[in-house]
């Protein structure tokens, strides 16, 4: 399941406009992953992926994501990723970029 959400959490930041290693300059790393099963799923089930960016601290975030099945909407799991941003020049956390945190907080919405 983590490959799927791999994958989905790729796709998020692309519809932010974003690569996961540029994010308005910044490369992201995954700080935690935390993930509850809730249903099983099986190989050729269709399945659906919603995330949101939550709980936000000074250098990252919380990326929390939900997956159900399409054919009858069950849950199959939920989870996160503790994200944080890094500046690979100075080798250092940064800060999250002010303009991710509009555009994660207008898709959020």
């Amino acid at each position: 399941m983590l490959s799927l959400v791999a994958e989905a959490r790729s796709r998020y930041f692309a519809s932010l406009g974003y690569d996961e290693d540029a994010v308005e300059g910044l490369a992201t790393t995954i700080t935690d992953v935390l993930w509850l099963y809730k249903a099983e799923a099986f190989h050729g089930d269709v399945l659906s992926v919603e995330m949101v960016a939550d709980d936000y601290n000074k250098y990252g975030f919380d990326l929390l994501y939900r997956m159900t099945r399409k054919s009858d909407g069950r849950e199959i799991g939920r989870g996160k990723h503790g994200i944080v941003f890094i500046d690979l020049q100075q080798r250092k956390v940064a800060r999250v970029p002010p303009q991710f945190r509009v555009k994660a907080d207008a898709l959020g919405n």
